[in-house]
């Protein structure tokens, strides 16, 4: 955010908590703010309940290019739930380092903080910006936030001509080292639980996977936990579960290369073979391939 309090940015760490924030000026003053509800579920796992403590630490620094890294000093930092109750401040010290948790050491001034209106004054004609936000709708009259979600890596797949379903499915995925059903799977699930009401005769098969991070035990049991996921919420729907078989494999079957083609980690594709692959199985016609 800005010193007025308005949100110009918005990301998301990757796997080893890194972050980044583009095309901003280096001489002004910026607050940033943390998403205590993200950092307790990064803590504490899918399941978080109450009111746990939660330490947030790291260092600010700023680069123009990727070789030159100055630590940022007397940068401001909140911690602040998902509908941006503020709960805690500090500021980084002189080597731009900061640790602090979500229970304030003077409750007063945070009460303070609160009265102040958040606004989003984002640049919507830079791509970049967008695309690593989590924006997906903005009403234009008031440029207020009306629906988020982590934008994904999303490659649309034509399904008409395999098995006449005559519409698009999206690849949604998962985040790293989840198995959460993101608002946009749930959406493709809805649409899978309504083909199935339509046509009883249908089957399906859930195929969890992962990327190639962690070892062969634990992505096969993460892979198992993505495919029982939309499993449940087909069930949960009133879907028999008679109909539905599940099967996982890891990361034994990747959709795409791990590696990019120079040997370096590819991230992108990583995030494509977090996935749950859909079949379903018509009588007399071809199988469907679906992935979220």
């Amino acid at each position: 955010m800005n010193e007025n309090h308005q949100i110009l940015r918005m990301t998301q760490t990757d796997e080893f908590g890194n972050f980044t924030f583009e095309k901003i000026d280096p001489f002004q003053n910026y607050i940033i703010m943390i998403n205590e509800d993200d950092a307790k579920a990064s803590f504490m796992g899918d399941n978080v309940t109450g009111s746990s403590t939660v330490t947030v630490q790291g260092i600010i620094r700023e680069f123009k290019d990727p070789a030159s890294y100055t630590p940022r000093p007397n940068v401001t930092i909140y911690m602040a739930n998902s509908e941006r109750k503020i709960s805690n401040k500090i500021v980084s010290d002189g080597f731009g380092k900061f640790e602090f948790t979500n229970v304030a050491s003077d409750p007063a001034s945070v009460a303070d903080l609160n009265k102040k209106t958040v606004s989003y004054n984002l640049d919507l004609s830079e791509s970049e910006v967008v695309f690593s936000a989590y924006i997906m709708y903005i009403d234009p009259k008031t440029t207020e936030l009306a629906y988020t979600e982590y934008v994904d890596i999303i490659e649309l797949k034509e399904m008409g001509s395999d098995g006449g379903m005559g519409q698009e499915f999206a690849n949604i995925l998962f985040d790293f080292d989840k198995f959460f059903l993101r608002d946009k799977s749930k959406n493709v699930l809805d649409d899978v639980y309504n083909f199935l009401k339509a046509n009883p005769t249908v089957t399906l098969r859930l195929d969890g996977h992962t990327d190639w991070f962690g070892s062969d035990p634990y992505n096969m049991k993460l892979s198992e936990r993505r495919a029982l996921s939309a499993h449940k919420y087909l069930i949960d729907k009133g879907i028999s579960p008679n109909r539905i078989k599940n099967a996982w494999f890891g990361e034994s079957r990747p959709a795409f290369d791990n590696m990019a083609p120079d040997g370096a980690d590819s991230p992108e594709n990583r995030q494509l073979n977090r996935r749950v692959e859909i079949k379903i199985e018509i009588p007399e016609m071809a199988d469907l391939y679906l992935s979220l």
